[in-house]
């Protein structure tokens, strides 16, 4: 039977997909981050030695509802409404630019230098 074909018969064990963690490191700082506020701790006790607190679901949940939904989301919308409001100044740049560029061209090498086929309307 060729790769990549499986019988009907067999059976497909399916295995949960794991969230990305690419960034593992900055997610475990968001995590003891969150876990010293929750529980009030400082970063270290008086001999020197770092206290780990405890991470509970509930910090778990929180940091992946802040750091990986709500806080792209709220990038999102924003740079959308940043694009909105821009739209008419970035459409002014893009004609100050091909009018520059006309101008560069039509002093380098003259008014007509550069043949166009006349348009039919």
């Amino acid at each position: 039977m060729p790769k990549g074909i499986a019988r009907v018969d067999e059976k497909v064990s399916v295995k949960a997909s794991l969230p990305d963690l690419r960034f593992e490191q900055t997610f475990k700082q968001s995590l003891r981050k969150e876990a010293l506020k929750q529980n009030k701790l400082t970063l270290s006790v008086a001999d020197g030695s770092v206290v780990d607190p405890p991470i509970t679901p509930y910090i778990v949940a929180k940091v992946v509802a802040r750091d990986i939904l709500i806080s792209p989301f709220l990038q999102g919308v924003f740079l959308s409404l940043f694009y909105i409001v821009a739209k008419p100044w970035l459409q002014y740049c893009r004609q100050a630019g091909r009018n520059i560029g006309r101008s560069i061209i039509r002093n380098l090498f003259g008014k007509n230098a550069i043949y166009r086929p006349p348009r039919n309307i």
